[in-house]
């Protein structure tokens, strides 16, 4: 059987609650769901936590401090994360781990991380899994982006491009998550048209130097021997696919 996997930046709770994400995110019915800017909460706050019925969170890692003035923050909320759940029916957690994939030179305390697990379909009457049957590694990222490092890019050249080869150098099958990057430069010229450092990129006549940045982790992850699933539909309110998923190779 094919193995499903989802994706969804649930943007920090803000125009759902956790619950109610969890009920939509259950309906999907994937083996495998990754979450960006998903919310880690404090000790005494875990009730809070986003918790999908029949899935267990089996992976997860901690990117930057969650503001104050977001709203999960009064829930409890302390970190965001990018996390990874294995539904209890169909899938084996085999390992997982985390790690750091930004500069922290550049991105100062807006850290941002892989969180990865090896994964393997649970026996059924019809498959099997033995020891020689490898694990699929799936891992989910949230790229370096957003208006204020849009409008800076100049500082921040290059970054989305080191975090995607430092999620490839672990050697992910199936690589998914906010790529804060376009698949096409058409996207680009389509959906930001009044986006402000795209404005200004035009007005500067620095705009193939800003396509560059609005493509790089696209690129590069197809640079790194990726193949993108060729799903075009809109993932983000302002138009266009920013959330992307990759695979290793071509016959997955």
């Amino acid at each position: 059987r094919a193995l499903t996997v989802a994706t969804w930046n649930v943007a920090c709770f803000q125009k759902a609650t956790p619950a109610q994400i969890a009920v939509t995110l259950a309906k999907f019915g994937a083996d495998v769901i990754a979450t960006q800017e998903d919310i880690e909460f404090n000790s005494t706050s875990q009730d809070q936590a986003l918790c999908i019925p029949g899935y267990t969170k089996v992976s997860a890692c901690r990117a930057e401090a969650l503001w104050d003035s977001e709203r999960a923050y009064a829930w409890g909320g302390r970190y965001l994360q990018n996390a990874i759940y294995a539904r209890d029916s169909t899938i084996e957690l085999v390992r997982r781990f985390a790690k750091n994939i930004s500069k922290p030179e550049v991105v100062g305390d807006y850290l941002r991380c892989a969180a990865a697990a090896d994964v393997v379909p649970k026996p059924t009457s019809v498959t099997s899994w033995t020891a020689d049957r490898s694990p699929i590694r799936v891992v989910t990222v949230h790229l370096t982006g957003g208006k204020y490092v849009d409008a800076h890019r100049d500082a921040y050249d290059g970054e989305k491009a080191h975090e995607v080869m430092t999620a490839a150098a672990l050697f992910p099958d199936i690589i998914v998550g906010d790529f804060n990057s376009y698949p096409t430069a058409a996207q680009v010229a389509e959906y930001q048209q009044a986006y402000d450092p795209y404005i200004e990129a035009k007005k500067s006549g620095t705009l193939n130097l800003y396509m560059g940045w609005a493509l790089e982790g696209t690129s590069q992850a197809e640079r790194a021997g990726f193949f993108r699933l060729q799903n075009y539909q809109n993932t983000t309110h302002f138009g266009g696919t920013v959330d992307q998923a990759y695979v290793r190779s071509s016959g997955y």
